[in-house]
């Protein structure tokens, strides 16, 4: 019994560090934005209030997808 729990203990902290990557310095991590986004026009009926959409974080097609 003890020695199946160490076994498993073993292969969790095996797994850990075969997961664990070292990270590149010359890696780029920013992700690829292309700047041709094409605008979501929201059509709500009247009665609803107005969106507020930060400038930030716009309404895309290509975000809906």
């Amino acid at each position: 019994m003890r020695f199946q729990l160490y076994k498993i203990i073993s292969l969790a902290i095996l797994f850990l560090f075969i997961a664990c990557k070292k990270k590149n310095e010359n890696e780029d991590l920013s992700p690829q934005v292309s700047e041709e986004l094409t605008p979501y026009n929201v059509n709500y009926p009247n009665y609803f209030p107005t969106l507020s959409i930060p400038s930030n974080n716009p309404l895309t097609i290509e975000g809906k997808l």
